[in-house]
């Protein structure tokens, strides 16, 4: 278990100690809450994978985060009504007509931190031609993040390796673009080693996977959507914002 304090790493050992746990992410949801891992955003569901077919390196970035499923009674009246979801609350899936539904919420503590230790989010490249993990690179940092404890969003920026919900997209001039983390920020990685060559603060979550198009210039273009996440808590907007490269 981890915590940024001795409390709630405790708070989390007990949670977890409640959980059924099966050491696998097949572990069934249950009443008293299961624990699956990872949980139902990662590894590589949002956003897949891209690949850089020159140099052979498939390109991710991997999510692991712990997540408890609740198996909550359904009525037998209004099989149809949504009875459980409301925005801000933990995620549900109603499963209209079935017997229960299943209430997902994060493995955190009561200050809305993981109870799992850090990476949470990485980029990483992987050699096809062996399957050898060539580099893996921590993604995004706490800035921006919205938590529990404070008001206004964080203003530091620590590199934790942060949740993403987008994918990246690679170049054939090796570079990789990613802006999918919850600090707002648009990034460029060097495809050989993972190392962040620029960054650009987007006016809202960029939670989206990138494209890239030619211009009636004849210069490329990078563009990604930046409209915010509402899971991830990002800065809501309504941006569609592009990049040239020189």
């Amino acid at each position: 278990m981890w915590g940024i304090t001795p409390f709630d790493q405790m708070a989390c050992r007990i949670t977890y100690n409640s959980l059924r746990y099966d050491g696998n992410p097949w572990t069934p949801a249950t009443e008293a809450g299961s624990l699956i891992y990872p949980g139902n955003i990662g590894v590589f569901n949002w956003g897949s994978v891209a690949v850089d077919p020159d140099r052979q390196l498939l390109i991710a970035a991997p999510v692991r985060l712990a997540y408890i499923y609740n198996l909550i009674k359904r009525p037998d009246q209004d099989a149809q009504k949504r009875l459980f979801t409301q925005e801000g609350k933990p995620y549900w899936n109603e499963n209209f007509n079935g017997d229960y539904a299943i209430r997902i919420s994060r493995f955190a503590s009561s200050l809305g931190i993981p109870c799992t230790a850090p990476p949470w989010g990485t980029l990483a490249g992987v050699d096809l031609a062996t399957g050898k993990t060539e580099w893996t690179r921590r993604v995004g940092t706490t800035k921006n993040l919205k938590t529990s404890f404070m008001q206004e969003r964080f203003p530091i920026g620590f590199p934790m390796g942060m949740v993403a919900h987008g994918g990246p997209l690679v170049t054939a001039g090796g570079l990789v673009f990613h802006g999918a983390t919850a600090d707002n920020f648009f990034r460029a990685y060097d495809v050989n080693n993972g190392d962040v060559l620029w960054e650009h603060e987007l006016p809202a979550g960029g939670q989206a996977t990138p494209s890239t198009y030619t211009g009636s210039d004849g210069k490329q273009y990078v563009i990604i959507a930046a409209g915010g996440h509402g899971s991830l808590g990002t800065t809501l907007g309504d941006s569609v914002i592009a990049f040239r490269l020189d």
